[in-house]
């Protein structure tokens, strides 16, 4: 069931009399007439007649205690963010600041020189590694290939 049907159905009276402020007249006895104003009121007023239409659930109640309204933040330009460092928006933010785009990063997240040395050092004896084989499988390929 949608939320607009569930409203008509349960609050009809208060559900009609809302639509009416939005210029729509509906029958309250008719739940399906109630239910397609509305959606008429949503479309045509946005976030305003939804917000309109969602005070009139039977539910509201219970559905702001699971669902609580999230504080603004506007504190995002990375200015003052102090003030709000405990809240997980906030933090997911610092957190991004710490990475610029652009870095490079080790697999241990460390920016270091001595760190991205002993891990070039590692990648290119692996590279000389891996070098040495290709070769050697050449070489035994046209030997095998010029021995026919």
């Amino acid at each position: 069931m949608v939320y607009n049907e569930y409203i008509a159905l349960n609050n009809p009276n208060e559900a009609a009399a809302l639509c009416k402020q939005y210029g729509i007249d509906c029958n309250p006895e008719d739940p399906a007439e109630v239910s397609d104003a509305l959606e008429i009121v949503v479309i045509d007023n946005g976030e305003q007649g939804l917000r309109d239409v969602m005070g009139l659930h039977p539910d509201k109640g219970v559905l702001m205690d699971l669902f609580p309204a999230p504080k603004q933040h506007l504190n995002f330009s990375g200015e003052n963010r102090e003030s709000c460092t405990n809240c997980a928006y906030a933090q997911m933010f610092i957190k991004s600041r710490e990475y610029p785009l652009g870095t490079m990063y080790n697999a241990t997240g460390d920016s270091s020189a001595s760190s991205s040395a002993a891990i070039s050092t590692q990648t290119g004896v692996m590279l000389q590694q891996n070098t040495i084989f290709v070769m050697a499988l050449l070489v035994i390929t046209a030997i095998y290939v010029f021995k026919k």
